[in-house]
C-alpha cells in the first residue's frame, strides 16, 4: 500500500535524508519511495519544489524541469494514485 508506505522512511544514506530541512527531507522521501533517482532530486531543490508544490505539479510543470519521461511518468502514475485513494 503506498500511502502506508509514505509514512515510513526509506533512503540509503540516512545520514544525508537527516541534513536537509524537514520538508525537503518529506519530498525527498517521496522520490525515493516513487523511484526517482538521486540524480533528479536537486531540479527539485534548486526550484524550492515542497511537499505541497509537489502534488500540485502538471505534466509541463515535469517537462519544464527536464525530467526523463520515465521519471515524469512515475510522478505522474504517483499523483493519480495519490488523488484516487484520498
Amino acid at each position: 500500500n503506498m500511502t502506508t508506505e509514505m509514512r515510513r522512511p526509506f533512503v540509503d544514506d540516512e545520514q544525508e535524508l537527516q541534513s536537509e530541512p524537514r520538508e525537503q527531507r518529506l519530498l525527498l522521501d517521496i522520490l525515493v519511495k516513487i523511484g526517482v533517482a538521486q540524480k533528479h532530486w536537486q531540479k527539485f531543490l534548486d526550484e524550492e519544489i515542497g511537499v505541497y508544490d509537489f502534488f500540485l505539479l502538471r505534466r509541463e510543470d515535469l517537462i519544464e524541469l527536464q525530467l526523463p519521461i520515465a521519471v515524469r511518468n512515475r510522478i505522474i502514475a504517483f499523483h493519480e494514485h495519490y488523488r484516487q485513494t484520498m
